[in-house]
């Protein structure tokens, strides 16, 4: 059998600058924040715990912007899914 060779890829699009998401003033310009929401919602609908669901979206985050931070990156991440009040 003969050994088969990893797949490499890469989601389309240029790697966005870490600011563009940080900074509520520039979320729109932020291409990841899609993809952050939607992994997030989908883990949450296949029955995840909400922590297990953060976690997987703070990855994708961490997978567009690798130089950010873990607690960045968390930070960003539960601004973007957090849908209770803000109080």
């Amino acid at each position: 059998m003969a050994e088969r060779n990893p797949v490499s890829w890469r989601m389309a699009g240029p790697v966005v600058d870490e600011d563009d998401c940080r900074e509520a003033a520039d979320v729109a310009r932020c291409r990841c924040r899609e993809a952050v929401v939607r992994a997030y919602s989908e883990m949450l609908t296949s029955g995840a715990c909400p922590q297990v669901a953060l976690d997987v979206a703070t990855r994708v985050y961490r997978y567009h912007h690798p130089g950010a931070g873990h607690r960045l990156a968390g930070d960003v991440v539960e601004t973007w899914v957090y849908t209770g009040p803000l109080n």
